[in-house]
C-alpha cells in the first residue's frame, strides 16, 4: 500500500511523524524538502544524532534495494542503484540526496507505516460495523 504524496490524509501524516520520531529521524512527507534548515534549528549534538540514524536507515534500505547479488542482471541493477543514490561519492548531488530520502521514506512506509494504517482502518471498519449493528437492533 503506497500512496502518492498528494493523497496523504491527516492520519497518514500522524503515523509518518510518530514513526519517524520513534526511529530517531526527522519526519518527512515530502522528500524534496531541504532538511538542513530543520537540522540547523537543533543543537549540533542532536543534529549529528539524527543524521547518524538516517544514515543507518539509508544503508539498511540500500542493502534491500540492491538485493541478493545473484542472477544475470544483479550487477547491472546494483550499479544502477548505486549510481542513482550516489554511493561512494564524497559529496552526493541534490538529486542523489533526494533519492536517498525517497528510498528511506518508501521503506519506512512499506514496512512500518502502511501496516499501521491498515490496522487502523480495519479497526475502524470493525468498530463501524458494531455501531451499525447496534443501531439496527
Amino acid at each position: 500500500m503506497t500512496k502518492p504524496k498528494q493523497q496523504l490524509r491527516d492520519v497518514d501524516r500522524a503515523f509518518i511523524y510518530s514513526v519517524m520520531f520513534e526511529l530517531g529521524i526527522l519526519p518527512m512527507e515530502k522528500t524534496t524538502l531541504d532538511m538542513q534548515r530543520a537540522l540547523k534549528q537543533l543543537s549540533p549534538e542532536e543534529a549529528c544524532q539524527l543524521k547518524r540514524k538516517f544514515r543507518k536507515l539509508w544503508r539498511k534500505a540500500m542493502k534491500k534495494e540492491v538485493g541478493d547479488p545473484k542472477g544475470k542482471r544483479a550487477k547491472t541493477r546494483e550499479d544502477a542503484a548505486k549510481s542513482r543514490l550516489g554511493v561512494g561519492k564524497p559529496v552526493p548531488s541534490r538529486a542523489e540526496l533526494n533519492a536517498r530520502k525517497q528510498l528511506v521514506f518508501d521503506q519506512v512506509w512499506r514496512e512500518i507505516i502502511a501496516p499501521l494504517v491498515e490496522n487502523f482502518e480495519s479497526a475502524g471498519d470493525k468498530f463501524g460495523k458494531r455501531t451499525q449493528s447496534k443501531a439496527q437492533t
